[in-house]
């Protein structure tokens, strides 16, 4: 028995299937009765439909895959993942054999990461705490004062922690924010069996001091980078003659080696037993000084042009690496447009001829330094100035006129001898 609904009040009839006549019981109406293929698809449109079995396995799946790979990119980008290839940055290499103690005197403050990297290869994210913790497992005697006030943080919140790992010794260096971008401020060398500590620290002399230690470390990275510097005979010829900086310091290089220093702190028995220079290559000059019955040799980076002379401290027992210990020397004497002039002498008398009545003791003091050279511009000014202006510059005078001639005699004392 099938069943049909009455078109007009809705009612179920019920009939058989070989019924064809039908009427509704409830209000008359005749009803029809439908056939086989109709009825197949209005029991088609009323079946429910069989749910997926395999979709929702699918998707619980698929979500596992990607939390799977979210969790391996989160691991890898971890900086304190020993077992990772890479550093934080993802561009250099992290190389265990280069964390030695020997590398890592080469590093000091105000270095950016990039060139310590280079040093040591390539590093993770670290933290105070990591550092301080690192170093109380070796020393507890002789911890930091920011390491006993505090062993999570350091003096400055604001430093960025970098780790580097070898066999058996780890380096841990601060970064902080300048100018010129992170620079380091602070390192800490530890070794695993205690036998080898170092530090370097910069904190104390704050942004500023940093930032004035890269600029200096900045000029020399520009000389080096400069192609313009003479080299071979050429700089052996140049190089010859009078050279000062802007404390008045120098040197007198003379032919066959001879060296005269002209420094107002140089040590030794320079008169009789003078200083000597020579090319140990084609970008090396070797200065001796004899200390008594012992010399001391200095090796200097020498980098030379016309009125300007560079030398780099480059000394191995004095500096394991290059620092700040560049200097410039300009060719005396200053004539008018030479750079001796321009860089030496008129900052100085930019000073000293400034409104006031005053003069600038500091600048005078420099300029009475600079000796016969200096002569000329002093009686200038002495001439032009008036009241404590003028005095001072003639005092100035006579100390210099006293300098020269005691120097006159005591080059014919040499010349006795």
């Amino acid at each position: 028995m099938a069943i049909v609904k009455c078109p007009e009040c809705g009612e179920r009839v019920k009939y058989l299937n070989d019924e064809v006549k039908l009427r509704c019981p409830e209000c008359g109406v005749k009803v029809r009765v439908p056939d086989d293929e109709e009825e197949e698809r209005s029991r088609s449109r009323h079946k429910k439909k069989a749910p997926n079995k395999l979709l929702i396995p699918a998707i619980v799946t698929g979500l596992a895959a990607v939390i799977a790979v979210v969790a391996i990119l989160l691991v890898r980008g971890r900086g304190d993942n020993d077992n990772s290839d890479r550093g934080d940055g993802g561009s250099v290499e992290v190389e265990s054999a280069k964390v030695t103690v020997e590398h890592y005197t080469k590093i000091v403050s105000s270095m950016e990461l990039a060139e310590i990297e280079q040093i040591l290869g390539g590093s993770r994210l670290s933290s105070a705490r990591d550092a301080g913790a690192a170093f109380l497992d070796v020393d507890r005697n002789d911890q930091p004062k920011w390491m006993i006030q505090d062993p999570g943080l350091p003096g400055n919140s604001g430093l960025e922690w970098r780790r580097w790992r070898g066999n058996g010794f780890t380096v841990s260096v601060a970064f902080i924010d300048t100018k010129y971008g992170k620079l380091s401020a602070y390192g800490l060398g530890l070794s695993d069996d205690a036998r080898w500590q170092g530090s370097f620290n910069d904190l104390g002399i704050g942004v500023a001091g940093i930032e004035a230690a890269y600029a200096e470390r900045l000029k020399i990275r520009n000389v080096r980078r400069d192609t313009k510097w003479l080299r071979g005979a050429r700089s052996h010829a140049a190089i010859l003659g009078e050279w000062r900086d802007a404390q008045a310091n120098g040197w007198v290089f003379a032919a066959g080696g001879k060296l005269k220093p002209l420094w107002s702190f140089f040590y030794g028995p320079h008169e009789t037993q003078p200083p000597t220079y020579r090319f140990s290559d084609d970008k090396h000059l070797l200065i001796t000084h004899p200390f008594g019955d012992m010399p001391a040799d200095q090796t200097f980076e020498y980098y030379i042009l016309g009125d300007e002379l560079v030398l780099i401290d480059v000394t191995a027992k004095l500096y394991p690496h290059s620092t700040y210990n560049a200097q410039f020397f300009y060719r005396m004497p200053p004539t008018p447009g030479s750079l001796a002039h321009t860089k030496l002498f008129q900052p100085l008398l930019a000073n000293l001829t400034a409104p006031g009545d005053k003069p600038h003791w500091e600048s005078l003091g420099k300029l009475t330094r600079f000796d016969d050279h200096a002569l000329p511009l002093i009686r200038e000014l002495a001439r032009t100035a008036s009241g404590e202006k003028k005095s001072s510059y003639e005092g100035a005078i006579l100390s210099v006129e006293a300098h020269l001639h005691n120097e006159k005699e005591r080059k014919k004392a040499r010349e006795k001898r």
